[in-house]
């Protein structure tokens, strides 16, 4: 849903968005929470919900870590919230193995 050159998504999207990703967190077969939990703290972020946006963003990285648009947008919605020392945490470095499993290790980097 980010928009070139800072263009606005219209609200009739917004929330349409919003429903699907709450429909989602209902279905007990979805198989990505952490996908729907990031689309609709983004949906909310376009709504000017920075608290709404940061409880499912937050929600989203703590459930997938390595989710780097998750954590992208967390760290945009931490600099509204005036709090951009937030954007500063443990950052999980994520490689894939040839057997498709992934491998966390951890190092310190900036989010943002």
């Amino acid at each position: 849903m980010e928009q070139p050159l800072g263009g606005r998504v219209p609200a009739a999207i917004v929330d349409a968005a919003i429903e699907a990703a709450q429909n989602a967190l209902k279905d007990a077969a979805y198989a990505t929470p952490e996908l729907a939990r990031a689309n609709l703290g983004w949906a909310y972020y376009q709504k000017k919900d920075v608290q709404s946006a940061w409880k499912e963003l937050h929600e989203a990285v703590s459930r997938a870590p390595g989710f780097c648009v998750a954590r992208y947008r967390l760290a945009k919605v931490y600099l509204d919230r005036g709090e951009p020392d937030q954007r500063w945490t443990r950052w999980p470095r994520w490689s894939l193995m040839s057997n498709g499993v992934y491998s966390g290790g951890t190092t310190f980097g900036r989010v943002a």
